[in-house]
């Protein structure tokens, strides 16, 4: 679910620190990502090592897609 947000949501603390080219950047990363088909285990573990890399090399943070993945959570978890 992380890489979806990051991929499609325009996240304003990727924006702040790496500009409109960071967050193009990692919206291609992790769409990237997602295309991958039978990633699972240890290879998924990997490709999501390998972001992380590079998105600290890059100074960038998915805040933003961070904060709505964990209202997500908490929404789905919420009493009816």
């Amino acid at each position: 679910m992380l890489l979806s947000l990051i991929a499609h949501n325009p996240d304003t603390n990727i924006l702040a620190r790496g500009g409109l080219k960071g967050l193009r950047y990692a919206q291609r990363y992790a769409a990237r990502i997602l295309r991958i088909k039978h990633l699972t285990g240890n290879r998924f573990r990997q490709a999501l090592l390998h972001m992380d890399t590079a998105f600290i090399a890059r100074n960038l943070s998915p805040g933003g897609s961070a904060d709505l993945l964990a209202v997500t959570w908490l929404l789905a978890h919420f009493p009816p």
